[in-house]
Protein backbone atom coordinates (compact mmCIF):
# COMPACT_ATOMS: atom_id res chain seq x y z
CA UNK A 1 0.00 0.00 0.00
CA UNK A 2 2.82 2.38 0.82
CA UNK A 3 4.35 2.05 -2.64
CA UNK A 4 0.99 2.77 -4.29
CA UNK A 5 0.63 5.87 -2.13
CA UNK A 6 4.12 7.07 -3.07
CA UNK A 7 3.40 6.29 -6.72
CA UNK A 8 0.14 8.29 -6.62
CA UNK A 9 2.11 11.30 -5.39
CA UNK A 10 4.37 10.98 -8.48
CA UNK A 11 7.37 10.30 -6.22
CA UNK A 12 8.55 7.35 -8.33
CA UNK A 13 10.17 8.80 -11.42
CA UNK A 14 7.23 11.24 -11.69
CA UNK A 15 5.12 8.37 -13.09
CA UNK A 16 1.64 7.71 -11.60
CA UNK A 17 1.73 4.21 -13.17
CA UNK A 18 5.33 3.48 -12.26
CA UNK A 19 4.78 -0.05 -10.93
CA UNK A 20 2.68 -1.09 -13.91
CA UNK A 21 5.31 0.19 -16.31
CA UNK A 22 8.10 -1.55 -14.41
CA UNK A 23 6.13 -4.81 -14.36
CA UNK A 24 5.68 -4.60 -18.13
CA UNK A 25 9.42 -4.03 -18.60
CA UNK A 26 10.20 -6.97 -16.34
CA UNK A 27 7.78 -9.29 -18.14
CA UNK A 28 9.35 -8.34 -21.47
CA UNK A 29 12.71 -9.60 -20.12
CA UNK A 30 11.31 -12.91 -18.90
CA UNK A 31 8.96 -14.70 -16.55
CA UNK A 32 9.05 -14.32 -12.76
CA UNK A 33 11.76 -11.64 -12.60
CA UNK A 34 9.77 -8.75 -11.12
CA UNK A 35 10.26 -9.63 -7.44
CA UNK A 36 13.94 -10.53 -7.62
CA UNK A 37 15.09 -7.98 -10.19
CA UNK A 38 12.86 -5.04 -9.35
CA UNK A 39 10.93 -5.14 -6.06
CA UNK A 40 13.82 -6.26 -3.85
CA UNK A 41 16.19 -3.63 -5.26
CA UNK A 42 13.41 -1.01 -5.03
CA UNK A 43 12.95 -1.55 -1.31
CA UNK A 44 16.56 -2.24 -0.33
CA UNK A 45 18.44 0.17 -2.62
CA UNK A 46 15.85 2.59 -3.93
CA UNK A 47 13.85 3.44 -0.83
CA UNK A 48 15.94 2.37 2.16
CA UNK A 49 19.06 4.43 1.50
CA UNK A 50 19.72 8.13 1.63
CA UNK A 51 21.97 7.88 -1.41
CA UNK A 52 21.52 5.47 -4.28
CA UNK A 53 24.10 3.72 -6.37
CA UNK A 54 24.44 4.65 -10.03
CA UNK A 55 22.69 1.38 -10.91
CA UNK A 56 19.86 2.22 -8.49
CA UNK A 57 19.42 5.69 -9.98
CA UNK A 58 19.28 4.21 -13.48
CA UNK A 59 16.79 1.51 -12.47
CA UNK A 60 14.45 3.71 -10.41
CA UNK A 61 14.74 7.11 -12.02
CA UNK A 62 13.96 10.10 -9.83
CA UNK A 63 12.97 9.16 -6.29
CA UNK A 64 13.05 12.24 -4.06
CA UNK A 65 14.82 11.91 -0.74
CA UNK A 66 12.99 12.86 2.40
CA UNK A 67 13.67 16.29 3.76
CA UNK A 68 14.54 16.09 7.43
CA UNK A 69 13.89 19.10 9.57
CA UNK A 70 16.11 19.84 12.48
CA UNK A 71 14.62 21.82 15.32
Amino acid sequence: MFVYFVQSKHFLDNDPQYLKHQLEKSQAKGKDLFYRDFLCPLFFDGLARKERTAQGRKLFGLIPLSQRRHF
